[in-house]
């Protein structure tokens, strides 16, 4: 993973890994739980061990979730890791969108 320059590349670089985890929770996934979670943790612990330098140009509610989404993944918690990375990726995708520009009336 190469070092992302600005705050736009910091976001995407968060939402490529909470894409990551996502696909590896699955919610038809077979396999073992532990396993699965595992996996899921992986690319959200080097994304925020990459992004540790830059956490104040990341959207503040899309690195919580993910943080406490890595956690839940430490214990196994699949279904809450994925409420908070689905809730992190809305977040994200919100954070990514250019503002709506308003012309005076």
């Amino acid at each position: 993973m190469s070092s992302p320059t600005s705050a736009r590349d910091h976001t995407e670089v968060l939402n490529q890994a909470v894409a990551e985890a996502l696909t590896a929770i699955g919610t038809g996934a077979q396999g073992d739980p532990a396993a699965r979670a595992q996996l899921a943790r992986q690319p959200l612990a080097a994304a925020l061990t990459l992004l540790a330098g830059a956490r104040e140009e990341l959207p503040p509610r899309v690195l919580a979730y993910t943080e406490a989404a890595c956690r839940h993944l430490d214990y196994g918690e699949l279904m809450e890791a994925r409420m908070l990375l689905t809730a992190a990726r809305t977040q994200t995708g919100l954070a990514t969108q250019p503002a709506p520009v308003v012309s005076p009336s």
